[in-house]
């Protein structure tokens, strides 16, 4: 008789839960090492946050690399989140990259286009070019639009903002060289008053500080928060939380496409952007961000101390603006919040 670990998403599947409930339920599963068959369970999941879904696909590649076989996902009966995860193309991507083994018999015969048209997931393999990488975001052009449009104030075509989201994507399976996930998103056709905007990208590589590491031992760059040497030996609990104040940094100075001038942009307009690397996860405001911009050096240690009380539970989690999980995650994981006004 099989001997099951179920690892439960809460019912409001937020991506405070993911890393600071699911990443949990995963350490203890292999630290404790029980030889019991681990199996991925949705069946307190009412909603399920957009800026979640990518991530589900990385644990699924993940599990899946290290089993040697994909885990089950369990996805109970609730025709409204089966609609939403059939018509973002979550199942599809399930089936076509063989993430997990789900109960097909939950999947067909649903109401279809229940969400606002654009809104899709996507999967890029380490291999893709640049422009392929582009066209498929493209599927999601007319969010694009709309909220290139509220970011500027002036109508636009979405051009630069899709140019800005294929760099994020392409550099993502890129650098991991494996699979990378995303999503676009909206609520434009819910009832919330307050109208978003959602994406998010994750990938599977080995994450921040390794990838800005072989940078700097390479001279092909020097960190701005610290000393080449000092950011080579910083120890495990706070190498990340540097190491992600650098990758929105280290592009700061370029005319490029990258994830500074993304940053910029949706925090400008009050979104939020949160940037998670193996443990740590920081999360950028309008304010938070352009004090990092004029400060970096005394913003990077003032982030070390929050990290520290965060640890002894000196402030609370949902209001920190660095997060530390007991599970570690593989990889890069970026989540965009952002303001969207109505099609004009």
């Amino acid at each position: 008789m099989r001997e099951l670990c179920h690892i439960y998403l809460g019912e409001d599947a937020t991506s405070f839960d993911f890393y600071n409930n699911v990443l949990p339920q995963l350490h203890n599963f292999f630290r404790q090492n029980s030889g019991r068959e681990l199996v991925l369970d949705f069946s307190e999941v009412s909603f399920i946050s957009p800026l979640v879904v990518p991530n589900i696909f990385t644990i699924g590649y993940i599990l899946k690399k290290h089993f040697g076989t994909p885990v089950e996902l369990i996805v109970p009966w609730k025709p409204k989140l089966l609609s939403y995860l059939n018509d973002i193309s979550f199942f599809s991507i399930i089936s076509d990259y063989d993430l997990f083994v789900i109960d097909d018999r939950y999947v067909g015969g649903l109401n279809t286009n229940t969400v606002y048209p654009g809104c899709f997931c996507y999967c890029f393999e380490p291999d893709m070019a640049y422009e392929d990488v582009r066209y498929k975001l493209k599927k999601s052009i007319n969010i694009i639009t709309d909220l290139a449009t509220s970011i500027t104030g002036v109508k636009s075509d979405g051009s630069d903002l899709l140019n800005n989201l294929t760099e994020l994507c392409y550099n993502a399976c890129l650098h991991s060289d494996n699979l990378a996930f995303a999503t676009i998103q909206t609520n434009l056709t819910d009832n919330n008053r307050h109208k978003k905007a959602y994406l998010a990208i994750s990938d599977c590589g080995n994450g921040l500080y390794h990838s800005l590491s072989k940078k700097y031992r390479a001279n092909e760059a020097s960190p701005v928060t610290v000393s080449t040497d000092e950011f080579l030996s910083l120890s495990e609990d706070v190498r990340n939380v540097y190491a992600i104040l650098e990758s929105i940094l280290f592009r700061q100075q370029y005319e490029v496409f990258g994830i500074f001038h993304v940053v910029g942009n949706v925090t400008a307009t009050g979104g939020v952007v949160r940037i998670h690397s193996n443990d740590t996860q920081v999360i950028l405001t309008q304010n938070s961000f352009q004090r990092y911009i004029d400060h970096p050096v005394k913003l990077a240690k003032t982030l070390k101390d929050k990290l520290v009380q965060v640890q002894r539970e000196d402030i609370e989690l949902r209001f920190s603006p660095v997060r530390k999980s007991s599970g570690k995650l593989k990889g890069v994981h970026i989540e965009i919040e952002v303001p969207i006004g109505v099609k004009r």
